[in-house]
């Protein structure tokens, strides 16, 4: 019998091979085959003003959902992102909870992230709210949803920078669009190892349909799965 501590090594190594392949493509791969994936979210969910979607802002190597989220807005669609949380209390893990936010803050999210992808290399690490002597940069800090242009960015519940974008009730998401490192022909995930989506898709209602995104280069024969790892829709080119 493989023990759990075996199989969180056989995650780990798969993780880095996974994060290997992707650093082998190129932008314009990356771009096309993220078109075609958020092309067939679109035909889909058919996201329409009756719709509360639960997205992801995009990390470098990542499949965007940037036409998918942009289309979904015009369509009426609430629009609700990934928060990071701190621990509350003593041997609490970081949460994720998912926050709703506008197409202008989203936007300029985007144009955040992109300033500093440009400037500094990836937004990991990065200082998103310093300040510069550039007036469009700076209002765009001050409009951006910080959760939006810094994903990797966690908030204390002290931190007031995240608590005028609404909190969503796992329970009205109507869909939930998921990054994987690596699946398998069986509809099996592995995630980055943080166990948020773990911690967070069984608080999802029967009816929420949810999706894993991943390019077809992230597929491998069988993804080492436990106990508590669920099969999910997965979207690949």
């Amino acid at each position: 019998m493989t023990s759990e501590n075996d199989i969180a090594e056989q995650k780990k190594a798969l993780r880095q091979e996974i994060f290997a392949r992707r650093r082998t493509m190129t932008d314009d791969q990356r771009s096309a085959k993220s078109d075609a994936i958020c092309q067939e979210l679109i035909e889909r969910l058919q996201p329409g003003k009756q719709q509360v979607i639960g997205v992801y802002s995009a990390l470098t190597q990542e499949v965007s959902l940037h036409h998918f989220i942009d289309h979904a807005f015009q369509q009426g669609a609430l629009i609700a992102f990934p928060c990071m949380r701190k621990p509350v209390f003593e041997g609490q893990s970081q949460f994720m909870e998912m926050r709703c936010v506008s197409y202008t803050q989203y936007l300029a999210a985007v144009q955040l992230q992109r300033w500093k992808r440009r400037t500094t290399g990836e937004t990991k690490g990065a200082n998103l709210n310093q300040k510069t002597s550039d007036g469009s940069i700076n209002s765009m800090q001050h409009t951006a949803a910080p959760f939006v242009a810094n994903p990797m960015l966690s908030f204390s519940a002290e931190e007031k920078a995240f608590r005028e974008f609404p909190l969503v009730d796992p329970r009205d998401l109507t869909a939930l669009i998921c990054p994987l490192v690596a699946f398998d022909s069986n509809s099996n995930r592995l995630g980055y190892g943080g166990g948020n989506y773990d911690r967070y898709l069984p608080r999802l209602s029967d009816t929420c349909q949810v999706i894993g995104v991943a390019f077809a280069e992230q597929e491998v024969e069988e993804v080492p799965v436990e106990e508590h790892d669920c099969p999910i829709d997965i979207i690949s080119r």
